[in-house]
């Protein structure tokens, strides 16, 4: 039988064996600016309460999947990815 056994000295605190110092290159500059002068209020709220909704349905179908509830499961995975597509064909016509 395997048990947990705490590792002591040099490796304490190391996650894996192989553990080497790394060296990072750096790079310039990567972080882009975005304006959000067009984002609405409207348009703030209808995205919040989309994005919420879709995590609740979708965490509500993991749920009913681990209860051994198929058919609510499913239900409410279709739902989410409904409110999914919604949401991306209405961001897709905010920018225009």
């Amino acid at each position: 039988m395997y048990r947990f056994r705490p590792v002591s000295g040099y490796n304490r605190g190391r996650i894996f064996r192989g553990y080497r110092k790394t060296n990072f290159i750096e790079v310039e500059n990567v972080v882009a600016t975005t304006s959000l002068d067009a984002l609405t209020t409207g348009m703030f709220v209808t995205s919040l309460l989309l994005i919420l909704f879709i995590g609740s349905m979708v965490s509500m179908s993991i749920m009913r999947f681990f209860q051994k509830k198929k058919v609510q499961g499913t239900v409410y995975l279709v739902v989410g990815l409904a409110a999914l597509v919604t949401f991306i064909v209405m961001a897709s016509g905010w920018s225009s």
